[in-house]
């Protein structure tokens, strides 16, 4: 714990104040998370959502320094950078990386077994393939998230 704060705590309040639109909420977590070693956050669960809130309110330079942040870390963190860098093509409307870098991390969370995660990374995906307009792909990514989500009940997949 760092200062009073759980690293995974951030995996759930980050999106959480995504979710409510609490945009300053959002910033002042995210520093925190930037504020860790990155062998705090880089390989749990958590660090995955919290890049994903951060993609979710257009946060690039965040992004960017997450992914400086990890660039030291183990290879195994390839889930969270690939994450965290896919965002940063998507703000910047380079789908086409975005759905390249998210497919690799999508099969990567399955063969870790993190199914709920990459159906999360999957509509990442899904929302990169339509901005391309590729319906089909975008409609399979999907149709693989729903297999996982819809039967939990999921209304706010981070």
């Amino acid at each position: 714990m760092q200062g009073g704060f759980e690293p995974g705590l951030g995996g759930v309040a980050l999106p959480r104040a995504v979710v409510a639109g609490d945009r300053a909420d959002a910033s002042g977590l995210a520093q925190i998370v930037l504020g860790l070693r990155p062998t705090q956050f880089s390989l749990s669960a958590p660090a995955l959502a919290a890049v994903r809130g951060l993609a979710a309110l257009g946060d690039r330079e965040t992004l960017e320094r997450i992914v400086d942040a990890l660039a030291a870390a183990p290879d195994e963190t390839r889930v969270v950078t690939g994450t965290a860098l896919a965002a940063v093509a998507a703000l910047e409307d380079r789908h086409d990386v975005a759905v390249s870098e998210l497919l690799t991390v999508e099969q990567t969370l399955r063969e870790l077994d993190r199914h709920y995660d990459a159906a999360c990374v999957a509509l990442d995906r899904a929302a990169s393939l339509e901005r391309l307009g590729d319906e089909r792909g975008a409609g399979e990514a999907r149709d693989r998230a729903n297999a996982v989500l819809v039967p939990l009940g999921c209304r706010y997949p981070y």
